[in-house]
């Protein structure tokens, strides 16, 4: 599929190079002469509304079309009618649990063998066009549309396609299935905010599972969507555009590259309504106000699909296609939006680390957990580059790429929250440090350890807990990491538990209990039944000895987990380790800390994690920016600095 891609990209800019220096005229000249055999289809659209002054803005849209057609393609071949059937087998049904559909989504490995590029400008037909130009048009009957501008309708109103999917004439089947939430909506002439926030909230409440793997959407027709049983990010922002499309709101596809302080990419929707931009997912229970749910997240850059050829994108850059473009920046429709979601800044670097190939371009990039991802390009201009608008408050480099490969250009370098750039180049000065994690808590975590304070142990000789003594009550944690109590020698019992502070739903990972010589007790485990939405993640978990698994309670209070013993036993400690992400310092493990010189990652030795959960090293560069690794298990894991005797993640 790679291979295709590139193909794809090759072919596409050589005729879009000279598409973008051309005049109107040109550009349509253009794209019917590199039509071929199609041309007298796409010349048969043209005349259909040229014959009437009252479709004089219909044939202007179709123009629209056309002379962006040669930049347009999706995909064909044999693979792909495999895939259908695939598709409708493991992913439509609505009754599939969820982990079943994320492990068919992760494990799925479809043969694209044969498969090919199918170019728009070659396959689509007359009847195709006019009947999505004339169902774009339809929707400027809808109330919300008023105040729409003409260049906003053809750019986020009239494309049949976001990317590479197969072309479908969708807004028919999108229209049926939202009828009855569009008609009273239609009735009470509701604006552009009111319809678009009542169409998500309602697609917000459809069966739909939002799973971490994404499919093949090259692969899959708008309307798969509708009939699929759940989808990540891509395939979600999809049938939202789709859902909004349809109706005339001209919703926007937004997207990151990578988040600039965790792994993975991120796609999600935006509509602007006068001077306001709204952000939301479809599962957000707030509309617009998607990355308010998020405030420790950083975007770095943020992107756009569009339909139009962008002028500004890279492979309309001189120099460009013949030095090799990354992946992320090989469509000529992506377009900086940026400025729309942040505070930034401007960055002019100098490039310090030389190499052998006179390159005309670098690139800004970001940590994904394990590796280095290009977020903006810059052309090389007397050994300096510039980016225009980045996030403050990340950690990034400039590198080269080089026949697939990223090579450094600078040291690393942070940007605090208030704007200043500082260069992780290793200094002179030797410091210690004492690691407790590998990864950041985010604010998931957070809420979760917010649960944990005002738990209560108790012992009983009765197994209804009527003579219940509390032992030890749980402080407010700071770390998700386990913690132990000391609680002397003279505490005997029948029965043990842990119960859980009000509103918690238990969410504890694990919990000990411990004789005053050390010895563990064991006996038969007891507590609440079930769990929450019948997950399987009961009680049992609290004693399985996997720190991931916990027990997540069918309701909010009063659930408890503990263990009955046939004879008198002596309490000496307890433990608890809430809910977590197992980033922590685990006794027994591996682990390897590097430092960043010189762009790539040396190690400063390795350590076996104890049981007091830190990690203690001499020695370590100042100034420089840090990776702890756990060889043994796991694979988040983050770049950070030390500073003021605390691990400042990036």
């Amino acid at each position: 599929m790679k291979n295709f891609d590139r193909t794809a990209v090759r072919l596409i800019l050589s005729f879009g190079l000279a598409w973008i220096c051309a005049g109107c005229e040109s550009r349509l000249e253009a794209a019917l002469e590199l039509a071929g055999e199609n041309r007298p289809e796409l010349e048969a659209v043209l005349q259909h509304y040229s014959t009437d002054k009252a479709d004089s803005l219909k044939y202007r849209a179709a123009r629209f079309l056309i002379e962006n057609l040669p930049l347009h393609y999706g995909y064909a071949g044999k693979g792909l009618e495999d895939f259908k059937c695939d598709y409708d087998s493991l992913f439509c049904d609505k009754d599939i649990p969820r982990q079943v559909l994320r492990g068919r989504a992760k494990n799925y490995n479809p043969d694209f063998t044969n498969v090919h590029p199918a170019f728009d400008l070659s396959e689509l037909s007359r009847d195709f066009l006019i009947r999505h130009i004339d169902n774009a048009f339809a929707t400027l009957d809808y109330p919300w549309t008023k105040g729409l501008s003409f260049g906003d309708f053809c750019e986020y109103v009239l494309p049949y396609r976001i990317e590479n999917e197969l072309a479908e004439d969708w807004m028919p089947h999108y229209r049926d299935f939202l009828a009855e939430i569009i008609r009273p909506l239609q009735q009470a002439g509701a604006d552009r905010y009111i319809a678009a926030r009542t169409i998500q909230d309602s697609l917000r409440r459809m069966d739909y599972e939002v799973i971490d793997e994404s499919v093949m959407r090259m692969a899959l027709r708008p309307s798969d969507y509708l009939r699929a049983a759940g989808g990540a990010c891509p395939e979600i922002t999809s049938l939202m555009w789709y859902a909004l499309r349809c109706v005339g709101l001209p919703v926007n596809y937004d997207y990151i590259i990578q988040w600039a302080n965790r792994s993975q990419s991120h796609s999600w929707n935006s509509l602007r309504v006068d001077s306001v931009l709204y952000s939301f997912g479809m599962s957000d229970p707030e509309f617009g106000k998607h990355f308010e749910s998020r405030p420790q997240e950083r975007v770095g850059k943020v992107y756009r699909k569009m339909f139009s050829f962008q002028p500004q994108s890279l492979p309309n850059q001189r120099g460009a296609l013949a030095e090799g473009i990354p992946p992320a920046f090989r469509s000529p429709f992506i377009k900086d939006v940026s400025e729309s979601y942040f505070d930034g800044i401007d960055l002019a670097m100098k490039l310090t680390i030389p190499i052998a190939a006179k390159k005309k371009f670098a690139y800004l990039v970001v940590f994904d957990n394990r590796n280095w991802v290009p977020v903006a390009w810059s052309r090389i201009k007397r050994g300096r580059v510039a980016f225009d608008h980045v996030e403050k408050g990340c950690a990034y480099m400039v590198m080269y790429y080089d026949r697939g490969l990223l090579l450094p250009a600078t040291d690393p370098f942070t940007v605090s929250k208030e704007g200043g750039v500082a260069v992780r180049k290793p200094d002179g000065a030797e410091v210690s440090v004492t690691l407790k994690r590998k990864y950041p808590v985010f604010f998931e975590l957070e809420f979760i350890l917010n649960r944990v304070k005002n738990g209560r142990f108790q012992v009983a000789d009765s197994p209804d807990f009527r003579d219940a003594r509390t032992v030890y009550v749980t402080p407010e944690v700071p770390e998700a990491r386990p913690y132990y109590a000391q609680l002397g020698d003279s505490i005997t019992f029948r029965y043990i538990r842990y119960l859980s502070p009000s509103g918690a739903f238990v969410n504890m990972a694990e919990v000990g209990f411990y004789a005053p010589s050390g010895e563990k007790l064991v006996g038969e485990i007891i507590g609440t039944e079930g769990s929450y939405g019948n997950s399987g993640d009961d009680k049992y978990k609290l004693f399985d000895g996997d720190p991931l698994t916990y027990f997540n309670a069918p309701q909010e209070s009063r659930c408890w987990g503990g263990m009955a013993f046939d004879r008198p036993q002596t309490l000496g400690s307890v433990m608890f380790l809430p809910r977590n992400d197992d980033n922590f310092i685990q006794a027994d493990e591996l682990y390897e800390l590097f430092y960043c010189r010189d762009g790539r990652f040396v190690s400063l030795g390795r350590r076996i994690g104890d049981r007091t959960h830190v990690l203690h090293y001499d020695n370590v560069p100042g100034n420089a920016l840090l990776l702890l690794r756990n060889h043994t298990k796991g694979k988040e894991e983050r770049i950070f600095t030390y500073e003021n005797d605390e691990q400042v993640w990036w």
